[in-house]
């Protein structure tokens, strides 16, 4: 009984360090609060809300009939993280693989279909830029 409760142990202690978040050096996720212009015409934003930071955006990329939603978001390993609904990963954030900076902390680049999963080409980047 004792070794299987080591063990036990010991892959726990193994996958909480595999799977511990790391913050980025210099870069952290309040790089991203603020408003944000989209090349799509649209605009988002980033915020703190009850100690959660948030990502608000239209889902629906039609302003006559918008779906706003808001979507907890972190930043780690140089990816922006969306908890969506859509990630498998034990922590639910579905990480943008394309997601890369522009200008670090002023524009960044996104797949439109890692970005809004109603689309379809993998051909069309998303560029967004921070409103001062």
């Amino acid at each position: 009984m004792k070794k299987q409760t080591l063990l036990a142990t010991c892959y726990f202690l193994i996958a909480v360090l595999l799977f511990s978040c790391k913050k980025e050096k210099g870069v952290s996720s309040e790089i991203f609060l603020g408003k944000w212009k989209t090349s799509y015409g649209d605009t988002i934003a980033f915020s703190r809300v009850n100690g959660e930071n948030i990502v608000s955006y239209d889902l629906s990329m039609n302003p006559a009939m918008p779906a706003n939603r808001d979507f907890e978001y972190s930043y780690r390993n140089g990816k922006l993280g969306i908890k969506d609904g859509f990630s498998s990963s034990f922590n639910g954030f579905r990480y943008l693989q394309t997601f890369k900076w522009l200008d670090e902390g002023r524009s960044f680049e996104v797949q439109g279909a890692e970005w809004l999963l109603i689309l379809s080409s993998t051909s069309v980047y998303f560029t967004f830029t921070k409103i001062p």
